[in-house]
């Protein structure tokens, strides 16, 4: 029996404040220009990240990994570590070997991959005529867990509403981005990096999709698959 859609697909990302672009929520043109506006035109580096989600009845705290290179975004998560999935969805999504995604983002698609599976899904960016902006401005010196930080907002506007994210810089890295955080009504998102790496930059193969995976050009389709490559149960 195939549960929801949504919890296997959508529901990753429904958990992230508006304007999450540096999760990668969002068109792939805003996530571009907001990870250009963060890091820079061309960081390259990988990092341990801890994305921690504060709602009322809590925090959420997902550990996933963080890789970025040349303004391509790619994440890999876990289902396993996904805080807002029950025990037996993630048990579900296991036997359909989707239980691990990677999602890369250009400038122009999102791609999300399901390396057990060996399958990905190509998501292009959807064009808009709004003209998208992003303004900056310094707030001052800040202390993040005993480290020495200069603190910047930014507001990424994209014609229909503005959203602010606050980005602390580690003095001790030149200004790297070692917190990002965002707020949207009663949901605060905040992806912290750590054990960051940037000599040498990420292998540019982490940036492609591997050689032998099939592409499908929906949801519903690569589900089918998994599906299908479920072993039958006799019933």
């Amino acid at each position: 029996m195939r549960i929801p859609l949504v919890l296997l697909t959508l529901l990753p990302t429904l958990a992230f404040a508006h304007g999450a672009g540096f999760m990668a929520v969002g068109s792939p043109e805003r996530i571009h220009r907001e990870l250009v506006a963060i890091f820079g035109e061309n960081a390259a580096f990988s990092a341990r990240a801890t994305l921690t989600t504060k709602k009322p009845d809590g925090d959420y705290v997902e550990p996933l990994g963080y890789h970025l290179r040349d303004s391509v975004l790619r994440l890999e998560r876990d289902a396993q570590n996904y805080p807002f999935l029950k025990p037996e969805h993630v048990a579900l999504r296991k036997a359909k070997r989707i239980d691990l995604w990677n999602r890369l983002v250009t400038a122009s698609t999102a791609t999300v991959l399901y390396p057990r599976l060996k399958a990905y899904i190509v998501f292009p960016n959807t064009p808009t005529d709004k003209p998208l902006t992003i303004e900056r401005s310094a707030l001052g010196s800040a202390t993040l867990d005993g480290r020495a930080c200069e603190k910047e907002r930014l507001v990424v506007d994209n014609g229909d509403d503005a959203v602010a994210i606050t980005v602390w810089r580690a003095t001790d890295m030149d200004g790297f981005p070692v917190r990002i955080e965002n707020t949207h009504g009663d949901k605060t998102t905040i992806l912290d990096l750590a054990d960051v790496r940037r000599d040498p930059p990420p292998a540019a193969d982490l940036f492609n999709v591997p050689a032998g995976y099939t592409r499908y050009e929906s949801t519903p389709a690569l589900l089918d698959a998994a599906d299908a490559a479920l072993p039958s149960t006799g019933q």
